[in-house]
């Protein structure tokens, strides 16, 4: 899921709420499809400086896969993800367009 409101001209940030692909398709590039269109539709909106996203601290592919298409880990948010009554870890990712750049250094 994307987010973006256009009616805000100080929107800056295309945020995506989840990303998966089906286990039976996987390894087929359909993730780094999706993930590049995300990265085409956020540079075509002037005022967006990244597109960001969470990922489950125990998701080793998905966090290998950020970091292959240069997002940068930016924070470990601590217990941001509650699943079955027990808190998981999130690492925040970042990948920066239109010139778009952070405030602090990466993780």
């Amino acid at each position: 899921m994307l987010g973006y409101d256009s009616a805000k001209s100080d929107q800056t940030l295309v945020y995506v709420l989840t990303l998966g692909v089906v286990e039976a398709y996987r390894s087929l590039g359909i993730a780094s499809s999706l993930i590049r269109e995300i990265i085409k539709y956020a540079s075509s909106i002037p005022t967006c400086g990244a597109v960001y996203l969470p990922v489950i601290s125990y998701n080793n592919p998905a966090i290998n896969l950020y970091k292959k298409m240069s997002f940068k880990c930016v924070r470990r948010l601590h217990g941001f993800y509650l699943i079955n009554g027990q808190h998981y870890d999130s690492f925040l990712f970042l990948y920066y367009v239109n010139g778009g750049q952070s405030p602090c250094s990466p993780l």
